[in-house]
């Protein structure tokens, strides 16, 4: 599954996959990536860390599974491909050693570079050569947009939130949460799904 969101000029954007927070204006950016990186930690095992770059907050697990041959096992900040877009990454590319190896890719990559490697290379269309199961995402600052992407059938989440001036996306409600939205029940789409009606695929 693929999906686009564009943030208008002018806006606190929000983006993560284990998350990202967008910020233009001069809030605790340290005090809410601390909150964020400990809703993330919940339930997962490795604690997360965040990152602020490109007036975005980016978090994910600091000891994230070095998967395959050569993947790497450190804390380190989201990696930013060679047309600027910074990737954030969680699951693992079962044949990240044919998708290397197509690439030219150096050595010692992680799923996440070597997921911004091929989709720098491919297009939206990396997702059609890789094998795995994995969520990622892209995002662009000049751009303004971020770019979300699962693998068929079984994947982590990406849940979304936004009003006029944010955006969210997170693995987890609880960094959703972390950026002050509002615990609130949509009683309709509770409604709905107890009826089997999927239509509203916004909702959640």
């Amino acid at each position: 599954a693929l999906r686009r969101l564009r943030r208008p000029p002018g806006t606190r954007a929000v983006i993560g996959l284990h998350f990202a927070f967008d910020v233009d204006d001069a809030q605790d950016l340290s005090g809410r990536a601390d909150r964020i990186a400990s809703a993330l930690s919940i339930g997962r095992g490795p604690a997360a860390a965040a990152w602020v770059r490109d007036g975005a907050i980016l978090a994910a697990p600091v000891a994230g599974p070095g998967r395959g041959a050569g993947a790497v096992r450190r804390p380190a900040p989201p990696p930013r491909t060679i047309d600027g877009a910074l990737v954030l990454f969680d699951g693992r590319i079962d044949n990240r050693d044919e998708i290397a190896a197509a690439l030219d890719a150096p050595p010692g990559l992680d799923d996440a570079a070597l997921y911004g490697l091929a989709h720098a290379a491919w297009g939206d269309a990396c997702d059609l050569r890789m094998i795995g199961t994995y969520a990622a995402i892209l995002w662009r600052p000049d751009a303004r947009e971020a770019r979300l992407a699962r693998s068929p059938i079984a994947a982590p989440p990406l849940l979304i939130w936004r009003d006029r001036r944010r955006a969210v996306v997170a693995s987890l409600a609880n960094a959703i949460f972390a950026c002050d939205v509002e615990r609130r029940v949509d009683e309709q789409k509770i409604a709905d799904t107890l009826f089997l009606n999927y239509d509203d695929a916004e909702a959640s």
